[in-house]
């Protein structure tokens, strides 16, 4: 993704920005548990993540960031 490889934006809020999307069009709200991932992402660090940051981000964008 170009605005990762300009370094605007982290691979995580990336991701953030893809499962709220995600979030939006299932109608799900801010208490959903794929809203709080993208919140916790959304943070430097992911503070508090009970999940494998990396796997999540790789299995959203693929290993390589670009999808």
């Amino acid at each position: 993704m170009l605005a990762e490889r300009w370094g605007v934006m982290r691979r995580e809020t990336v991701v953030a920005e893809r499962l709220r999307a995600v979030a939006a069009v299932l109608d799900l709200g801010a208490d959903d548990p794929l809203s709080r991932v993208a919140d916790l992402l959304d943070v430097p660090g992911v503070p508090g993540a009970e999940f494998d940051v990396n796997a999540l981000v790789d299995a959203v964008l693929g290993p390589d960031g670009e999808s």
